[in-house]
């Protein structure tokens, strides 16, 4: 990698280039880890988000570009001056998590240089990684195609070309590879890349537990296992991520163990309406660095409460009781499991994707801290909707997700800032009543029983609860 970059240029695109490795860092387990380093950390932003994080944990980052190290140690990052070949391998003091994204398709041969990038890291930690695999993009092909015209070939003589590698050859490699704490896997069987395994290693194996190494099964749910009894959520073919480590994921109508937080921030990807409505719809949103949340206005049509959102249907969203939407990772990987498909973050139209909090046994205008400053009050259900149903594409999705009765929550926003990836989420005092969120949505979605005890509460905004109460009117 011997060309340099410029800072400045690089950035312009910053939240575009951020997205995968925010998706990434949200894979990696929670374990507190005290040494961390970015291979490839260009102007540091991937640094300072991880030090977000884990604020007591040592991080630097490694990169060929001395512009770059000196625009991330200009942000305030740890970064030195350093090719990753000569990085992998020369002997150092094993980390506790190794993390290179979008750089190893600029290094020669480093499929073959996975095996010590591996070894850098101690027994029981993670090596996450990602590499592009879009080269056949028509970006990439009509840049190659004018890279070769005789007026720009002669000045681009020797210039590094990106490449990756199939997922699987990733996953042999490092399947392969034996650890202090494994003697190694046999190589997967050939096969298509694979996809997420949310519960299961190998055929019928729980997660619970540290499975033996086994062969990937083809057909989902099954997954390959990892030498160190995790589990490598294996996305679609584009995406080349792997998250090594240890993951447990919780068992249904479980939280995971791990202290309650924000997983991922997301913002709207704003594109059609699936029913063909006249707008364009938010409810596909991708994970972004963080959020910068508001109240807005209290009526439909208000907008979102999250800057830089986008709200299509203005009739039924916005305004101050749904200014934020809040989804649980637990219950994405419920799904994942039913539909054999992978679920990103914010595929479910949620602002926060959030972990280890039961967001369906908040009270109603129960409210939570989120990081220092941010304060947030759960408000009203969310009722599955026509753009929900044509979004996920599953037959009877508007059933099956009513009768699952765990539909995140949407919150108000009584102290307004900016909420991270990673930030903590604390439960504060309840109100003094006992409805909480699985009772609110079953009111809406048609249980009488649930809505008198809404209706009695008094809990609601006073459109929610006048429009239970005419209904129970008028059942008699």
């Amino acid at each position: 990698m011997g060309q340099d970059w410029d800072p400045e240029h690089y950035s312009r695109f910053a939240d575009e280039r951020d997205r995968p490795f925010v998706e990434l860092l949200a894979r990696v387990p929670d374990t507190a880890p005290a040494r961390v380093v970015d291979l490839g950390c260009g102007p540091g932003r991937g640094v300072l988000a991880m030090a977000r994080r884990w604020p007591h944990a040592e991080i630097s980052g490694v990169d060929a570009s001395p512009a770059m190290v000196q625009a991330a140690r200009a942000a305030g990052a740890s970064a030195e001056v350093g090719d990753l070949r000569a990085w992998a391998s020369v002997d150092r003091p094993v980390v506790d998590l190794l993390v290179t994204t979008a750089t190893l398709q600029w290094v020669p041969g480093h499929l073959e240089m996975l095996p010590a990038l591996l070894r850098r890291v101690r027994p029981g930690g993670a090596l996450a990684m990602s590499v592009p695999g879009n080269f056949g993009e028509p970006s990439h092909t009509l840049r190659r195609e004018i890279a070769a015209r005789p007026d720009y070939a002669r000045h681009l003589a020797g210039v590094a070309e990106p490449a990756a590698h199939d997922p699987v050859d990733y996953l042999a490699v490092l399947a392969a590879t034996p650890t202090p704490s494994s003697p190694g896997c046999p190589p997967p069987v050939p096969g298509p890349p694979w996809r997420p395994c949310p519960r299961t290693c190998a055929r019928g194996s729980s997660r619970s537990s540290p499975p033996p190494c086994a062969r990937p099964t083809p057909g989902p749910p099954w997954g390959w296992c990892c030498p160190s009894g995790g589990c490598s959520r294996w996305p679609a073919a584009d995406d080349r991520s792997v998250a090594r480590g240890p993951q447990e994921v919780p068992a249904p109508h479980t939280v995971s163990s791990m202290p309650a937080r924000v997983r991922s921030t997301n913002l709207a990807s704003p594109k059609p309406e699936p029913g063909g409505k006249p707008y364009a719809t938010g409810i596909d949103k991708r994970p972004v660095p963080s959020i910068e949340v508001f109240a807005p206005g209290p009526s439909y049509g208000d907008g979102p409460g999250v800057v830089a959102d986008h709200v299509g249907d203005e009739q039924h969203h916005g305004g101050a009781h749904k200014a934020v939407y809040a989804y649980a990772r637990e219950e994405l990987d419920h799904w994942e499991r039913e539909l054999s498909r992978g679920l990103s973050d914010g595929t479910f139209g949620e602002n926060l994707t959030t972990e280890g909090i039961d967001l369906e046994a908040l009270l109603v205008n129960q409210r939570i801290r989120v990081g220092d400053d941010v304060v947030l009050e759960v408000s009203v259900a969310r009722t599955p909707c026509s753009t929900f149903a044509g979004h996920l594409g599953e037959r009877g999705w508007l059933r099956r997700f009513t009768e699952r009765g765990r539909c995140g929550v949407y919150l108000r926003v009584v102290a307004p800032g900016t909420v991270r990836a990673g930030d903590a989420v604390e439960v504060l005092e309840p109100p003094d009543h006992d409805v909480d969120m699985r009772v609110a949505f079953a009111a809406a979605m048609g249980d009488d029983e649930a809505a008198a005890r809404v209706v009695a509460a008094g809990c609601l905004p006073r459109m929610y609860h006048d429009r239970l109460a005419a209904r129970l009117r008028a059942r008699g």
